[in-house]
Protein backbone atom coordinates (compact mmCIF):
# COMPACT_ATOMS: atom_id res chain seq x y z
CA UNK A 1 0.00 0.00 0.00
CA UNK A 2 1.45 3.64 -0.98
CA UNK A 3 1.65 6.25 1.75
CA UNK A 4 -0.12 9.61 1.39
CA UNK A 5 0.59 12.78 2.48
CA UNK A 6 -1.73 15.75 2.59
CA UNK A 7 -0.03 17.52 0.09
CA UNK A 8 -0.80 14.28 -2.85
CA UNK A 9 -4.16 14.28 -1.09
CA UNK A 10 -5.25 18.13 -2.36
CA UNK A 11 -3.02 17.31 -5.62
CA UNK A 12 -5.77 14.23 -5.98
CA UNK A 13 -8.49 16.84 -4.90
CA UNK A 14 -7.70 19.17 -6.86
CA UNK A 15 -7.06 16.89 -10.03
CA UNK A 16 -9.99 14.88 -9.71
CA UNK A 17 -12.42 16.23 -7.49
CA UNK A 18 -14.15 15.33 -4.31
CA UNK A 19 -15.55 11.98 -5.64
CA UNK A 20 -12.83 9.15 -4.66
CA UNK A 21 -14.27 7.08 -7.25
CA UNK A 22 -12.52 9.73 -9.81
CA UNK A 23 -9.47 8.70 -8.44
CA UNK A 24 -6.71 6.57 -9.50
CA UNK A 25 -7.30 3.44 -8.48
CA UNK A 26 -3.92 2.63 -6.35
CA UNK A 27 -4.48 5.73 -4.36
CA UNK A 28 -7.38 5.34 -3.52
CA UNK A 29 -6.62 3.10 0.18
CA UNK A 30 -4.01 5.35 0.83
CA UNK A 31 -6.01 8.42 0.62
CA UNK A 32 -9.16 6.97 2.72
CA UNK A 33 -6.15 5.90 5.35
CA UNK A 34 -5.43 9.37 5.77
CA UNK A 35 -8.85 10.81 5.46
CA UNK A 36 -10.00 8.61 8.51
CA UNK A 37 -6.79 9.85 10.58
CA UNK A 38 -6.63 13.84 9.46
CA UNK A 39 -9.03 16.09 10.45
CA UNK A 40 -7.63 18.59 7.90
CA UNK A 41 -7.73 16.23 5.00
CA UNK A 42 -11.45 15.39 5.73
CA UNK A 43 -12.43 19.46 5.36
CA UNK A 44 -10.33 19.60 2.17
CA UNK A 45 -12.99 16.59 0.63
CA UNK A 46 -15.85 17.95 2.28
CA UNK A 47 -15.33 21.62 0.42
CA UNK A 48 -13.97 19.31 -2.90
CA UNK A 49 -17.34 17.62 -2.42
CA UNK A 50 -19.62 20.99 -2.06
CA UNK A 51 -18.03 22.11 -5.38
CA UNK A 52 -18.61 18.98 -7.50
CA UNK A 53 -22.10 19.08 -6.29
CA UNK A 54 -22.34 22.38 -7.47
CA UNK A 55 -21.28 21.95 -10.68
CA UNK A 56 -23.58 18.96 -11.07
CA UNK A 57 -26.39 21.34 -10.40
CA UNK A 58 -25.03 23.72 -12.82
CA UNK A 59 -24.27 21.45 -15.37
CA UNK A 60 -26.39 18.04 -15.65
CA UNK A 61 -24.08 14.88 -16.70
CA UNK A 62 -25.69 14.92 -19.99
CA UNK A 63 -24.30 18.74 -20.32
CA UNK A 64 -20.75 17.60 -19.19
CA UNK A 65 -20.49 15.27 -22.07
CA UNK A 66 -20.13 17.92 -24.35
CA UNK A 67 -18.19 20.28 -22.85
CA UNK A 68 -15.83 17.33 -21.66
CA UNK A 69 -15.55 16.51 -25.86
CA UNK A 70 -14.51 20.55 -26.72
CA UNK A 71 -12.08 21.08 -24.10
CA UNK A 72 -10.38 17.80 -24.89
CA UNK A 73 -10.66 18.77 -29.06
CA UNK A 74 -9.11 21.72 -28.19
CA UNK A 75 -6.50 20.51 -25.37
CA UNK A 76 -5.78 18.80 -28.95
CA UNK A 77 -5.65 21.27 -31.11
CA UNK A 78 -2.93 23.10 -28.73
CA UNK A 79 -0.51 20.16 -28.50
CA UNK A 80 -0.88 19.94 -32.10
CA UNK A 81 -0.42 23.59 -32.53
CA UNK A 82 2.46 23.19 -30.03
CA UNK A 83 4.44 20.98 -32.37
CA UNK A 84 7.35 22.83 -34.06
CA UNK A 85 6.99 21.88 -37.42
CA UNK A 86 10.18 20.52 -39.46
CA UNK A 87 12.65 22.63 -41.12
CA UNK A 88 13.04 22.62 -44.32
CA UNK A 89 16.76 22.60 -45.50
CA UNK A 90 16.16 24.10 -48.52
CA UNK A 91 13.94 26.84 -47.45
CA UNK A 92 16.43 27.37 -44.58
CA UNK A 93 19.44 27.98 -46.36
CA UNK A 94 17.45 30.00 -49.37
CA UNK A 95 16.37 32.31 -45.98
CA UNK A 96 19.78 32.56 -44.65
CA UNK A 97 21.44 33.26 -47.86
CA UNK A 98 18.51 36.25 -48.17
CA UNK A 99 19.44 37.69 -44.91
CA UNK A 100 23.35 37.57 -45.46
CA UNK A 101 22.62 39.87 -48.40
CA UNK A 102 22.45 37.50 -50.63
CA UNK A 103 25.04 37.10 -54.02
CA UNK A 104 25.65 40.93 -54.69
CA UNK A 105 27.08 40.99 -50.22
CA UNK A 106 28.38 36.85 -49.88
CA UNK A 107 30.10 36.43 -52.83
CA UNK A 108 32.74 39.59 -52.24
CA UNK A 109 33.68 38.50 -48.99
CA UNK A 110 34.19 34.79 -49.90
CA UNK A 111 36.28 35.84 -52.63
CA UNK A 112 38.39 38.39 -50.37
CA UNK A 113 38.43 35.68 -47.81
CA UNK A 114 39.67 33.15 -50.36
CA UNK A 115 42.67 35.26 -51.55
CA UNK A 116 43.88 36.29 -48.22
CA UNK A 117 44.07 32.73 -47.32
CA UNK A 118 46.11 31.48 -50.15
CA UNK A 119 48.07 35.01 -49.91
CA UNK A 120 48.83 34.18 -45.87
CA UNK A 121 49.50 31.10 -46.43
CA UNK A 122 52.39 31.40 -48.99
CA UNK A 123 53.55 34.46 -47.18
CA UNK A 124 54.57 32.84 -44.08
CA UNK A 125 57.28 30.01 -44.49
CA UNK A 126 56.12 26.76 -43.88
CA UNK A 127 58.79 24.82 -42.51
CA UNK A 128 59.75 27.66 -39.54
CA UNK A 129 56.78 26.02 -38.01
CA UNK A 130 57.95 22.42 -38.40
CA UNK A 131 61.44 22.62 -36.89
CA UNK A 132 61.74 23.00 -33.17
CA UNK A 133 64.14 25.37 -31.20
CA UNK A 134 67.15 23.36 -30.24
CA UNK A 135 70.08 24.84 -27.88
CA UNK A 136 73.21 24.92 -29.98
CA UNK A 137 75.48 23.86 -26.48
CA UNK A 138 72.97 20.74 -26.15
CA UNK A 139 73.39 19.64 -29.74
CA UNK A 140 76.89 19.39 -29.73
CA UNK A 141 77.36 17.76 -26.57
CA UNK A 142 75.05 15.12 -28.28
CA UNK A 143 76.82 15.32 -31.14
CA UNK A 144 79.89 14.45 -28.81
CA UNK A 145 78.63 11.77 -26.87
CA UNK A 146 77.84 9.57 -30.21
CA UNK A 147 81.37 10.29 -31.17
CA UNK A 148 83.04 8.91 -28.34
CA UNK A 149 81.06 5.74 -28.44
CA UNK A 150 82.27 5.02 -31.60
CA UNK A 151 86.01 4.96 -30.75
CA UNK A 152 85.12 2.60 -27.82
CA UNK A 153 86.52 -1.06 -28.15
Amino acid sequence: MKTMNATRLQQLIEAYGGNPQRWPPDEREAAAALLSTDGTSRAMLAQASEIDRGLDAVFGEHELQPLQARVLALASAEAVTRQTPPVRRRGFLSQLWQELGGFRLVAPTFATALSLAIVLSNWFDPQAADVPAIDNDLASLTLLATDDEDLLP
